[in-house]
């Protein structure tokens, strides 16, 4: 079983939802500093993350907006 430290998660997947996020008044700065992601790399749809960051990421928002 892989590790879920290891990046293996392409950015790309969590792009469309940074930018619903942003279209719904969210910041996105803010929601990435949170969530420990690196704000300039996570755009990058080659970059690689966790999926414990990408899941964090997804939830945060969804929090923030209130969006279950």
């Amino acid at each position: 079983m892989p590790s879920v430290s290891l990046p293996f998660n392409r950015s790309a997947q969590l792009i469309p939802f940074l930018k619903r996020f942003e279209r719904h008044g969210g910041d996105v700065e803010a929601m990435l500093k949170a969530t420990g992601l690196d704000k300039t790399g996570v755009w990058n749809p080659t970059n690689l993350i966790t999926g414990n960051a990408l899941y964090q990421a997804i939830q945060t928002m969804s929090d923030t907006l209130g969006d279950p």
